[in-house]
């Protein structure tokens, strides 16, 4: 997500602030607030709860129950809210709207598709327009050796012939972050500048943007590569890889922790049937 000024952040850096405060601010001011005819909501998961629909019932002329309103959504993206409440209110949405479900997959090709299955055991829609090379992984036993595996990579994509501003670095961990295997060393100059904020769905041809999983939700690059894997089967790892892996348009690769391999190999059974033929 974006803030005005274009720096990236999402509701996990400042919580309270975000489903608390702000809310809260606005709703004792409502009487106030400008309504419109249609409202569009992107992202709608991160929005599906009881507060943020008030706020939302607020904007709209004739509220939730009689306005014009559209909500797009995957539930498999809601890392910011409860499962439980969504669960509660989207038969409450689905009452007073009509719900439709997608069922063209028009981002991600058949191979990663198929990727994120694998990993998440979530099933993608069965119609996917395009194909493509196959998901790379790479197992590291520590995030020095991880490290130096992506600067292999970052290299070997460069020989190819592809600029930096297609690729995206992603983990669920910031750069500073000591569970971050780009915290351990500087990439070399000839790979990319690294760029952790302004507005990341673009990038120069040398900048190689890194994000968060979280910060990167609800943007797209032809090229992901999802670092510092650590874990697969927990829920919340289940979702942040799910919301990572569908960013990737045309290629994907994958850097996951040795000591996971058990984890990822009862995963990959429990996921195989499911996959897309």
């Amino acid at each position: 997500m974006m803030n005005a000024c274009g720096e990236t952040w999402s509701p996990d850096k400042n919580p309270e602030y975000y489903s608390h405060e702000l809310p809260e601010l606005f709703l004792a001011r409502k009487d106030l607030c400008k309504k419109y005819d249609m409202v569009v909501v992107d992202e709608g998961q991160d929005l599906l709860n009881t507060t943020y629909l008030k706020c939302l019932d607020a904007l709209i002329n004739g509220g939730l129950t009689e306005g014009y309103w559209s909500i797009f959504f995957d539930p498999n993206q809601n890392l910011f809210n409860s499962k439980s409440e969504l669960d509660t209110l989207l038969p409450q949405l689905r009452k007073v709207a009509a719900s439709y479900n997608l069922s063209v997959n028009c981002r991600n090709t058949k191979q990663i598709a198929n990727a994120n299955t694998l990993m998440t055991n979530i099933p993608q829609v069965s119609r996917i327009k395009a194909s493509g090379p196959n998901v790379e992984y790479f197992r590291y036993s520590s995030l020095h050796e991880e490290l130096s595996l992506v600067i292999e990579l970052l290299q070997k994509l460069k020989a190819y012939g592809i600029n930096s501003g297609d690729i995206v670095l992603m983990s669920a961990y910031t750069i500073e972050n000591p569970r971050c295997c780009l915290s351990y060393g500087k990439l070399p100059p000839e790979v990319g500048k690294i760029k952790t904020d302004g507005f990341m769905w673009q990038a120069k041809k040398d900048e190689l943007r890194f994000s968060t999983i979280s910060s990167f939700k609800g943007l797209e690059a032809k090229i992901v590569i999802l670092l510092d894997v650590d874990a697969f089967s927990d829920n919340q790892h289940r979702l942040m890889h799910y919301v990572a892996i569908s960013r990737a348009c045309a290629a994907l690769y994958v850097f996951y922790d040795a000591l996971a391999e058990d984890e990822r190999q009862l995963m990959l059974a429990a996921a195989y049937p499911k996959l897309v033929q």
